[in-house]
């Protein structure tokens, strides 16, 4: 008898391998972009945390304040428009709107900082004073 092509068992076969071997690729992959997209938000993240401490340097010697009166704490919020540049730095509560201004100079010319989660869509910048070590910054993105 002369066959050519594929019996059905064959191709049955050929899918199952198929099958299994997408069961065990796929849930890997998506692991793999779930983290490289949160390697590249820490990375951002860092980004823009060494922006402010350049930005807290430049400030000093403009003699800008950082945080208003005796307060320890400052809270900015990072806006970013649609194409992810860093567009302004708003003063949250004892923020200083002369060192926001400032900072948003110094972040437009920083790299991308949005989420690649667009369900983060803003950047929270907490700047802390201490007695001894001078500011401490950190950075996180909120909803």
């Amino acid at each position: 008898m002369n066959e050519k092509g594929f019996s059905l068992i064959e191709l049955i076969i050929v899918i199952a391998i198929m099958a299994i071997l997408i069961a065990i690729i796929a849930p890997n992959l998506t692991r793999y972009l779930h983290r490289s997209k949160e390697e590249t938000d820490i990375r951002n993240m860092d980004e823009v945390r060494h922006q402010v401490l350049n930005c807290i340097s430049e400030a000093a010697t403009k003699n800008i304040g950082v945080i208003s009166g005796g307060l320890t704490t400052a809270y900015y919020e990072l806006e970013y428009d649609s194409s992810n540049e860093a567009t302004k730095a708003v003063s949250k509560s004892d923020g200083v709107d002369e060192f926001a201004s400032l900072l948003t100079d110094t972040l437009a010319d920083a790299t991308t900082v949005s989420s690649k989660d667009k369900s983060k869509n803003k950047m929270e910048i907490k700047i802390s004073k201490s007695v001894n070590k001078g500011y401490d910054v950190s950075v996180r993105y909120t909803s």
